[in-house]
């Protein structure tokens, strides 16, 4: 009879405790997320993400302006004056003035004048028209500027893309530190509470006189371990919400579990060159790519402003007047038969040269710098491919064999209670193989987090993050 209510005591203690999970799911005064959920969340509230796109707007506009710079800007002013001697000696005038900037460097501009005075109301119109442009020194210096100003846009774009891949992986790591911290609360209680019913357990086998005062001993410091081992999973826990909260930017007093929802997608060829194509692709290769360009561009322009300054001028003008307005404006169109052409050309040299050369000489070495940074930027990222390869194969390799040692786990613990239910095993030893079960749990999820971790890295390193999270990605 005895041994009938001791094994169905230590059936009752080994029987699995559940419901801490349950609670969480069900639980109104939760936030209950999965990996997809935070990262939408962090995309959408992340402070620095919202900082990022404030910069991007910001150059956005210093663009428009660059771009804008070359076209046709019309001013229109107007004026009248009189005098307190004679108030019908008044003028009135009206100027349009048109003028273009060329990527050349050159300047053209078109003005109108169109006078009425009086007190005879005599009208006047006038029209010229200006050219300059630099031959040697500043030529197609301002294409060029432009040119660079195109190239900063498309960095500021790529600079934006790996500022939202690296909010999705910084969320990752929180998401995962809180799903490692909820499950090790749940193990730590269902432990704490089987060292408990261990140790009421012990205490009648004792009085039994079925087991040795020192059984006691070791159960009271396993319970006391157990206990400490919880109140530290707790303590983790509160942490990895305060940090997951802080990166989703959600009131701090939220109570927020994550699911355990990790889909792992095992990508479909780990072919080194297929992916090393890709990798080039990704905005840190690109940047790397545009600032070589950058210094290019800086170095011509450099190399322009070292010439003598060469430019040519041209202009035409013409001027009527008459009693009435068509005359006069019949006059100053005569501007394209009639008018008085002039064409110049001339020239000027500075003899202190000192800054000037010392700009080119500086933008060589950063070009010749750049051109060697490209070199060191691909032997890097050919580095860097083959050991996310090795990474995602080995983490691969690890995770299935740690779910198979957590499966094996779980047979041994099945084995080990049935046997002590029928007196052929100890107490001591099916704890043992418990927390051997429990530390293979953990180290299947942790196994499988390191995989799921190495294949975001490696989109991270062929720049697909955003395709993978099916994210679209917006400029502004």
């Amino acid at each position: 009879m005895r041994i009938l209510i001791i094994l169905l005591i230590f059936f009752v203690i080994n029987t699995p405790v559940c419901g801490f999970e349950k609670e969480a799911v069900s639980s109104g005064n939760k936030l209950y997320l999965t990996l997809r959920e935070c990262v939408y969340l962090a995309l959408e509230n992340n402070f620095d993400l919202k900082d990022a796109y404030v910069t991007r707007k910001l150059q956005q506009y210093n663009y428009q302006i660059a771009e804008n710079s070359f076209f046709p800007k019309l001013q229109i002013s107007a004026g009248a004056d009189t005098s307190k001697g004679d108030p019908n000696n008044y003028s009135f005038n009206v100027r349009p003035h048109l003028s273009l900037k060329m990527p050349t460097g050159g300047d053209f501009s078109f003005s109108w004048s169109n006078i009425l005075a009086g007190p005879d109301k005599n009208y006047a119109s006038g029209m010229s028209m200006v050219f300059s442009q630099p031959l040697l020194s500043g030529f197609g210096v301002a294409g060029a500027n432009l040119e660079r100003s195109r190239i900063n846009e498309k960095v500021s774009v790529l600079n934006l893309k790996d500022t939202i891949s690296d909010t999705i992986l910084n969320i990752i790591s929180s998401y995962y530190s809180l799903l490692r911290a909820q499950r090790a609360v749940i193990d730590s209680e269902e432990a704490f509470k089987k060292a408990k019913k261990t140790l009421n357990t012990s205490k009648l086998l004792l009085n039994m006189g079925r087991i040795a005062k020192v059984d006691l001993l070791q159960t009271e410091a396993d319970v006391a371990n157990q206990e400490l081992s919880n109140v530290s999973s707790v303590a983790n826990l509160e942490f990895a919400k305060t940090k997951l909260l802080e990166d989703l930017e959600l009131a701090e007093d939220l109570d927020i579990s994550v699911a355990e929802d990790i889909d792992i997608s095992e990508p479909e060829s780990l072919e080194f060159s297929a992916l090393l194509k890709i990798a080039k692709t990704r905005p840190s290769y690109q940047i790397a790519l545009y600032s070589h360009q950058k210094n290019q561009i800086t170095y011509q322009i450099n190399k322009s402003n070292q010439q003598v300054n060469v430019a040519l001028s041209a202009s035409v003008s013409e001027s009527g007047s008459g009693s009435s307005y068509r005359e006069a404006v019949k006059d100053s169109f005569k501007l394209f038969s009639e008018g008085d052409w002039r064409v110049g050309l001339s020239t000027s040299y500075d003899f202190d040269r000192l800054a000037e050369d010392a700009d080119v000489l500086s933008n060589e070495y950063f070009l010749k710098q750049s051109k060697r940074n490209i070199k060191k930027t691909t032997k890097l990222l050919k580095t860097e491919i083959a050991t996310r390869i090795r990474d995602v194969k080995a983490s691969s390799v690890k995770y299935k064999l740690a779910k198979k040692a957590k499966e094996l786990a779980e047979k041994f613990v099945e084995i080990e209670q049935d046997k002590l239910r029928l007196g052929l095993s100890s107490n001591f030893k099916v704890i043992a193989l418990q927390n051997n079960l429990k530390d293979a749990r953990e180290q299947e999820l942790e196994a499988k987090f390191s995989y799921f971790k190495n294949l975001s890295l490696l989109d991270k390193s062929l720049g697909t993050t955003l395709d993978t999270w099916k994210i679209e990605f917006k400029e502004e």
